[in-house]
């Protein structure tokens, strides 16, 4: 296994399946230690210059943000998102910072916690255009499930789950820390992980399939030394 120490350690990859629109999956064994305000496990975004179109992540997330974006209820989460939009009142996308920004869409969580001091196996996939994240093989969410009551934003959110490239973008794809060079170097210890992995897979396939939450898949036994 792996450990990184939350604080300055991550994996930089020089090179990445460019999976464009079709399906995938990344997946991982994990034994996080804390989880930090985006602890991410996958990431990349374009930086030249930044453009939050651009962006996904797979991380741990513990909320910071004034208006909450994990679940009801939730400290934690296990957390899906792409990119950043804009939208107007009727829940269409448009350019601009003075509308109404949604924080990662489509974004797609499960919590209300992330158990540390064990292992869990976390994977996401893209199958058929849906995103989805399982957890221990299970199918715990997915981006059709997004909570939101504007019709035109769930719209929104099954044509950005389906149309949003995974690739590496200028920045290279990391592992153990959120994407930003410039938010993570200046506020360390906020955006890494702090724990193990192990067993690591990309895939250009969705690995785990299922169609309603807690449809399950089986995986591999694991016995990871932490």
């Amino acid at each position: 296994s792996i450990y990184f120490n939350g604080y300055d350690q991550y994996l930089s990859l020089p090179t990445f399946p460019d999976y464009g629109t079709g399906d995938f999956t990344m997946e991982s064994w994990i034994w996080p230690q804390d989880v930090g305000s985006i602890s991410s496990i996958f990431s990349s975004a374009d930086q030249t210059p930044f453009n939050k179109k651009n962006i996904w992540a797979f991380s741990l997330r513990k909320d910071h943000h004034s208006d909450t974006l994990l679940p009801s209820g939730a400290i934690q989460a296990y957390w899906l998102g792409v990119n950043d939009i804009s939208i107007d009142s009727n829940g269409n996308i448009v350019d601009g910072d003075t509308v109404k920004s949604q924080y990662y869409i489509p974004r797609v969580y499960q919590g209300p916690e992330v158990p540390t001091g064990e292992w869990s196996h976390v994977a996401v996939c893209r199958e058929d255009g849906i995103m989805k994240l399982f957890i221990n093989g299970e199918l715990m969410n997915s981006s059709l499930q997004g909570g939101y009551s504007n019709r035109a934003l769930i719209e929104q959110q099954k044509y950005l789950s389906s149309t949003h490239e995974i690739k590496k973008y200028t920045s290279s794809v990391t592992i153990g820390r959120f994407y930003d060079d410039k938010i993570s170097s200046s506020i360390s210890g906020i955006y890494y992980y702090k724990g193990y992995m192990d067993g690591l897979k990309l895939s250009e396939n969705a690995r785990f399939t299922g169609e309603n939450v807690g449809d399950t898949n089986p995986i591999s036994s694991f016995s990871g030394n932490a």
